[in-house]
């Protein structure tokens, strides 16, 4: 089959939420023999531009995706938008949120035009982004079997419209053979200390405060254990840390903040990573890593945690993240039972087998063609 025209539309700077997924995905197209390129945010500082550059994918540089920018930028980007169209006789549009959905949906002719949804509040989809879901777009991708359900019943959107493809990790960027050695070194933690981490940027919903309240009850079994808090810090902190000193447990946490190229080293320190609810893309990245990583998981039933592990094989699952006795029982039998956080952590990495951005890019490589 011949390779494909594939301009990918993200109007968003920051690498959090699908932006590693969406690079693996433009890494592996291209791999593929297809023409790739990217248009985002080109006029703001953020993280995510530049590994589009060093990865070698083309960044189209007239096409500013800044959905803070003056309205006539919207203007000037959809003449831009609509040369590039013809200039690299693009075959698929591909979009990720509603800014350049929206933007792609008013100059879409005869290319066609798919949607990822990197999102669970479908509720707060407006009439606009409605419409251009319903009437303007050829496919959706939805990253969970639950969320598909959501767009097919709250959207009226066909079924047949709709695929569930699932978020991908690097299985050899998170290996189990990495050495967390130099950040238990950074933080001072004995190598006999057991370590448990929650991987969520410091905001009210992400439900730290369950997880500080298990402390004290996991501190009657493990005197010394250390809790990493993984993430971006923000004016969140002091209210988090008004908590610890109220239940006395200081010296038990550390904030790790948001960790970049060592990220993979901080999840090796672990013993278990706890993850209570999904971020605002619902994808639960943070679980598969720590799968790959062959870590032990303690989850809620949030998302699409059901969808993809087991209770008793791949992890532990709860029923209610605000269950702190539950969270923290799940806590001590993992640390105490080495034998089952090693037969957990094994099966999860077995489990990544299914979730590589190899399969990923196939299985949306099969959607573009079905649609030409």
């Amino acid at each position: 089959m011949n390779g494909l025209n594939i301009l990918h539309l993200y109007s968003d700077e920051n690498w959090t939420g699908p932006a590693e997924s969406v690079l693996n995905l433009l890494k592996e197209l291209n791999k593929k023999g297809h023409k790739v390129f990217f248009a985002g945010v080109t006029k703001r500082r953020g993280r995510f531009l530049p590994k589009i550059k060093e990865a070698g994918i083309p960044v189209i540089e007239n096409l500013n995706l800044d959905r803070k920018s003056h309205p006539l930028n919207y203007f000037k980007n959809l003449i831009n938008l609509a040369r590039v169209l013809k200039k690299e006789k693009i075959d698929i549009i591909h979009t990720h949120f509603r800014y350049d959905h929206i933007l792609a949906s008013f100059i879409k002719r005869r290319d066609l035009l798919i949607r990822t949804l990197h999102r669970a509040d479908l509720e707060k989809v407006n009439f606009q982004e409605r419409f251009t879901l319903r009437y303007k777009t050829d496919y959706i991708i939805a990253i969970s079997k639950a969320i598909r359900e959501k767009i097919i019943q709250n959207l009226g959107i066909e079924s047949e419209r709709i695929s569930t493809i699932y978020g991908a990790v690097d299985s050899n960027k998170f290996n189990p053979q990495l050495s967390g050695n130099k950040i238990r070194e950074e933080f001072e933690i004995d190598t006999d200390v057991p370590t448990v981490g929650m991987v969520a940027p410091l905001q009210p919903y992400r439900k730290h405060f369950h997880l500080l309240r298990t402390i004290p009850q996991v501190r009657k079994e493990f005197p010394k254990v250390k809790f990493l808090l993984i993430g971006s810090i923000g004016s969140y902190q002091k209210v988090l840390e008004e908590e610890i000193k109220k239940l006395g447990i200081s010296d038990s946490v550390i904030f790790a903040g948001y960790r970049d190229e060592d990220y993979p080293q901080v999840l090796a320190s672990l013993d278990l990573e706890v993850f209570l609810i999904p971020g605002s893309d619902g994808s639960c990245r943070a679980v598969l890593e720590a799968l790959a990583m062959a870590k032990p998981v303690v989850s809620a039933k949030v998302g699409p945690i059901t969808e993809i592990m087991e209770n008793g094989r791949e992890g532990t699952l709860i029923d209610d993240p605000g269950d702190t006795t539950s969270l923290g029982e799940a806590i001590i039998r993992i640390l105490k039972d080495k034998e089952l956080a090693r037969r957990t952590g094994e099966a999860g990495r077995r489990l990544i087998g299914r979730f590589t951005p190899e399969n990923r890019a196939a299985q949306i490589e099969k959607i573009y063609y079905s649609l030409m």
